[in-house]
C-alpha cells in the first residue's frame, strides 16, 4: 500500500497535512515500513501522531521545539482531560510508542534540549539525594522521579525550572488534571513534598510550597465501629455501683450514651 493511500484512509489526516508534522509524516511512514511494521500498526501510530500534531498546533509548538518534555506533557497533562474532536487516538500506550518512533528519527538538531536537560539534571540530583541520603527503595525512587518530572514539565514546559517561581496555584492546577484515586494522589503529594524537602536542603525557601500540598484523606480506615451485643451492653450497664452518687452519675451518663444513640449498639444500625 502506497503512502498516499495510507494517509487517505486516516480519519484525521488533515491534522497531519495541515499541522506542524506535515514535513515529517512521509519519512515517519517510511521508517516504520523499513522496520517491517504491519500496515494496521502504522495506521494506529499515524492516528496517534495526528492527535499529537493537532495538540502541537493548538499550543503553538513547531517542529523544531519537539522534545521528550513536550511528549510527557502531552501524555500526562493533555490525554487525561482530552476534549479534542472525535475520532482521535488517545490510548496512552499507543501514543507513547508512536511518539517514541517520532523522536527516534528526528534530527538531534531539530530538538530543543535546554529545558529538558535542566529538568533531567535536576531530577538526577534529586535521585541521588533519595538513593544516597534517604536510602529509599528502588520502587519509591522510580515513582517519585516520574511524578516530579511530570509536574515540572506541566509547569515549566520548555523553560528552565525555577522553584522560586512556583505558587500554590501551580500545584492545584497539576493535581486537578489527575483524575486519580485519593490513594494515588497522596503518593503524588508525597513525591512533591520529598522534592521540596530536597531543595530546602539546598538553601531554597520551599516551606510555602510544601504547605500548599493538600492532605489527602484516607477513607479506607474510616470504618464504622464495632457494636456491643445485647449481652455485652447488659453487662456494661450493670457494672456501675448505683448505691452512691458517683456510680449513679456514671450510670446516667452511660444511659444517655445508649438511649440517645451516642453509643454504637445493634439497634442504632437501623
Amino acid at each position: 500500500m502506497h503512502m498516499d493511500q495510507r494517509l487517505a484512509t486516516l480519519a484525521r489526516r488533515d491534522w497531519l497535512t495541515d499541522g506542524p508534522l506535515n514535513d515529517v509524516t512521509a519519512r515517519y511512514i517510511e521508517v516504520l515500513r523499513a522496520q517491517h511494521y504491519a500496515e494496521s500498526t502504522i495506521s494506529v501510530y499515524l492516528g496517534c501522531l495526528a492527535h499529537f500534531g493537532y495538540w502541537m498546533k493548538a499550543e503553538g509548538i513547531d517542529l523544531s521545539s519537539i522534545a521528550p518534555a513536550f511528549i510527557e506533557r502531552f501524555l500526562r497533562s493533555h490525554l487525561p482531560v482530552c476534549t479534542c474532536p472525535a475520532p482521535c487516538r488517545s490510548t496512552v500506550t499507543d501514543v507513547r510508542a508512536a511518539l517514541r518512533h517520532l523522536l527516534d528519527f528526528l534530527p538531534q538538531e531539530s530538538r530543543a534540549p535546554a529545558a529538558e536537560d535542566s529538568i533531567a539534571a535536576d531530577l538526577s540530583r534529586f535521585g541521588d539525594y533519595m538513593l544516597n541520603i534517604c536510602g529509599v527503595a528502588p520502587q519509591t525512587y522510580s515513582y517519585r522521579i516520574k511524578h516530579v518530572g511530570a509536574f515540572l514539565v506541566d509547569r515549566f514546559g520548555t523553560q528552565t525550572p525555577r522553584i522560586s517561581q512556583l505558587i500554590a496555584a501551580d500545584i492545584d492546577n497539576f493535581l486537578s488534571k489527575l483524575h486519580w484515586k485519593p490513594s494515588s494522589l497522596r503518593v503524588v503529594c508525597t513525591s512533591l513534598r520529598s522534592y521540596f524537602r530536597f531543595h530546602a536542603l539546598l538553601g531554597e525557601p520551599t516551606q510555602v510550597r510544601s504547605a500548599s500540598l493538600p492532605r489527602i484523606a484516607d477513607w479506607r480506615h474510616a470504618t464504622l465501629p464495632k457494636a456491643l451485643s445485647d449481652a455485652q451492653l447488659d453487662i456494661f450497664l450493670k457494672a456501675f455501683d448505683c448505691s452512691n452518687p458517683v456510680g449513679l452519675r456514671d450510670y446516667a451518663i452511660a444511659r444517655c450514651l445508649v438511649d440517645l444513640g451516642l453509643w454504637w449498639t445493634p439497634e442504632s444500625r437501623q
